[in-house]
């Protein structure tokens, strides 16, 4: 506001500068285009580190000259990258399997399960089910396993049912690399103990 004056001498004004300050930007991200074990695929994904890199994308492969890249980029000092995993026009088909139930005394598919990603890497996975939960008449337990029988990921207590806290859909979308969409029995659970594999076939 305006000084006001009363009698002659100095006085001072204070008013708001128009120069703003300029916010500092990164200018170290780089850019890495090409083949990975797995990962969506057309999309940038910003990446913190190589472990990060390996989550999402697979980590280093003879077939992935940009993995071993983004290696190098970190180990040389890099802190921040942008990944984009692309693959040949037609390719790049997501592995999946159907998940049957006998509760109704006759099998019949009740679950999809497909990778997130597309790529060989989900069709060398298998699905196994089991009912031994808390809740064995109501609830089932889902674990996804490597080719040579480890466990990847396990998640428990599992429902069919949609108003259910853990409804399998819902609990798996947000955890997992694999996405279940219910089937045409979305309330029987599907049968424990055989395994399925991705690839479509049943294991023994």
């Amino acid at each position: 506001m305006p000084v006001q004056t009363g009698h002659p001498g100095v006085y001072i004004q204070e008013l708001p500068s128009s120069v703003r300050t300029i916010s500092a930007v990164i200018t170290s991200v780089t850019a890495f285009v090409g083949h990975t074990r797995r990962g969506p695929l057309d999309q940038p994904v910003r990446v913190t580190g190589f472990a990060d890199f390996e989550r999402r994308f697979g980590g280093l492969t003879a077939q992935s000259a940009v993995a071993y890249a983004v290696h190098q980029f970190f180990g040389n000092g890099g802190t921040t990258a942008v990944a984009v995993r692309v693959a040949a026009a037609g390719t790049g088909e997501e592995a999946g399997a159907t998940l049957e139930s006998t509760e109704g005394h006759s099998a019949c598919p009740v679950m999809t399960v497909h990778a997130k990603g597309p790529g060989v890497w989900g069709s060398r996975l298998r699905l196994a089910v089991d009912h031994d939960t808390r809740e064995p008449e109501e609830a089932f337990g889902l674990r996804i396993l490597d080719t040579d029988g480890s466990t990847r990921e396990t998640f428990t207590g599992l429902s069919m049912d949609p108003g259910h806290g853990r409804h399998a859909e819902t609990v798996v979308n947000a955890r997992s690399a694999w996405r279940p969409r219910p089937g045409w029995r979305p309330r029987r659970r599907p049968r424990p103990p055989s395994a399925a594999r991705t690839d479509g076939t049943r294991s023994p």
